[in-house]
Parts: structure tokens; C-alpha cells; sequence
């Protein structure tokens, strides 16, 4: 595995998280939820027979997008909406390469120093390469109508292919992540939610990459040449 020597940001589970938002088409938006401001998700579905949401300042049919981890519930559905559930992250020791290095470069008040031709620096700032992991995720799109649950499973399956990718954005790096469609329910009948309510789970696969090393500064191999041929001298 070549060794990247710029620095790079970590990746964590919430990147992802943003991540599978935004493949979807999601937006911010400034929404009031229990009178109070916040900043949410909006994915624009074009052509649905209903449309409620929270109160939003903007004019255009923006589903609101909620992310819920597994062990928490929604006492109150506004449909239509996008419910995206995160399961648990496996460990993907097929693609595991270990001491990989995530990047290496010289570390802050590193010498110059070249021995015999060879050329380097006497000490290195690095960081071991992220854990493999794949991620799976449960795209739930509810709907009052069967149609208009249809047109959201039709617009989403635009951005989510059977093989694809998820984007990740990384302070100014952009990533791409495979993904997997990996199944399509119909969640109708299993809703929680009291009253008329009509669904899809899409079910994905991420393969990830969660960050669990720190930064540390080591010594190169020419720093121990060169105290090897000062001792030996």
C-alpha cells in the first residue's frame, strides 16, 4: 500500500452517516422542532400527492430526513419522511492490511539528514491506516400514500444501485466509498406508527473504514544508521 504524504482527517461512523445523506440527495435546512431551531436534512421529491413536514422558511417540497439509531423511537411521524437506521459495524478482516500507514511525513522540527546517497528526515510524524469495517444501513422511506412511497423508492434507487458508492467528505478530501443495495422490503405492514402508513426499507451495505489510531512521531532508519557510524567511529 503506497504511503500518502500529506496529512489526512480522520474517518469516523458520523462521516458516513453524513455520507449516506447526502448520496440521497439530502439538503440542510433550517427547520423548528419543538420550538426550538435546529439543523436538519431535507431530501426534494418531486411529484407527491401529499406533502407535511416541519415548519421550514423554504417553498419547495422538501421531505424532512431523520437519522435514528436502532434502540431509539419516533413518537411522532410526519409523512412523508426518510428514516435512515444504522446497524452494527462489522469488522472486515478480509480487507484488513496490518501496519498499513494511513500517511507519513516529516514531523514538526525533523532534520534533513542523507547518508550514504539516501536522503530523509531523522524523524516522522504518522498514523496507522483505519480499521476495515462494513456498515449497514436501513433506508426507510414512509409515505401516506402507496404511490407517493413508490416515487421515493423510484427516485432514491437513482443514487443507491446495486453496486455503487457512497461520498465522504473529509474537511477538503472527498472520498468514495463501494456500497452495496443489498435488499428492498415493504415495511407497510410492519410500521409502528398508528394510521395509514406506507413504506420502503432499503437495506445497504458500506464498505467503511473507522479511524482508531492517534498520531505519534517515530524514528527513521537513518537516525539509527547515523548513531550506528557515530558509535562504530
Amino acid at each position: 500500500m503506497p504511503v500518502n504524504t500529506d496529512f489526512v482527517e480522520k474517518v469516523t461512523v458520523n462521516n458516513f452517516d453524513e455520507g449516506v445523506i447526502l448520496q440521497l440527495g439530502g439538503v440542510r435546512s433550517k427547520d423548528t422542532v419543538d420550538g426550538r431551531q435546529r439543523d436538519m436534512y431535507r431530501i426534494k421529491f418531486e411529484g407527491l400527492r401529499q406533502f407535511a413536514g416541519v415548519e421550514s422558511k423554504t417553498e419547495e417540497p422538501l421531505v424532512p430526513c431523520r437519522f435514528v439509531m436502532p434502540e431509539q423511537s419516533i413518537a411522532q411521524y410526519i409523512v412523508p419522511m426518510v428514516v435512515i437506521r444504522r446497524g452494527t459495524p462489522a469488522f472486515a478482516a478480509r480487507r484488513w492490511h496490518p501496519f498499513a500507514v494511513a500517511y507519513r511525513k516529516a514531523s514538526s522540527g525533523a532534520v534533513s539528514k542523507t547518508i550514504n546517497d539516501v536522503s530523509g528526515f531523522d524523524s516522522y510524524a504518522e498514523r496507522l491506516a483505519p480499521y476495515p469495517f462494513d456498515i449497514p444501513y436501513s433506508i426507510q422511506l414512509l409515505a401516506r400514500y402507496e404511490t407517493d412511497a413508490l416515487l421515493m423508492l423510484l427516485q432514491c434507487l437513482r443514487y443507491v444501485d446495486p453496486r455503487g458508492w457512497v461520498k465522504v467528505k473529509l474537511g477538503e478530501e472527498t472520498r468514495t466509498y463501494d456500497a452495496f443495495l443489498e435488499g428492498i422490503d415493504d415495511i407497510s405492514e410492519l410500521s409502528d406508527v398508528a394510521g395509514r402508513i406506507r413504506g420502503y426499507a432499503m437495506s445497504v451495505r458500506i464498505l467503511a473504514e473507522i479511524d482508531t489510531f492517534n498520531d505519534f512521531v517515530s524514528k527513521s532508519v537513518l537516525q539509527v544508521i547515523h548513531r550506528i557510524i557515530r558509535k562504530d567511529s
